[in-house]
């Protein structure tokens, strides 16, 4: 898991966690200031990003699926008029 941490931390560190330049810039010691609280916080809004990353992509999912469904259902009905008549 700390691995995938350091790369969340990375992609989030604009909301969450202070980068090395940040704390240049506050003239704050060099190391960063990332304590366990931080990682915390951290696992949460991954959890809470990527919780809401697939509801999305489940709604777009969905959403194509019916957009096909309802175009083959027409192209069907388009197709049944010339063969029928």
């Amino acid at each position: 898991m700390p691995r995938f941490r350091i790369v969340a931390a990375f992609f989030l560190s604009d909301k969450t966690i202070d980068t090395p330049m940040q704390n240049m810039k506050a003239g704050a010691p060099i190391p960063s200031r990332i304590n366990n609280s931080h990682f915390e916080k951290l696992d949460k809004m991954v959890a809470s990003d990527a919780y809401m990353i697939s509801t999305w992509i489940k709604i777009i999912i969905k959403t194509a699926i019916v957009f096909i469904t309802s175009i083959g259902i027409n192209l069907s009905f388009f197709i049944a008029q010339f063969v029928i008549f």
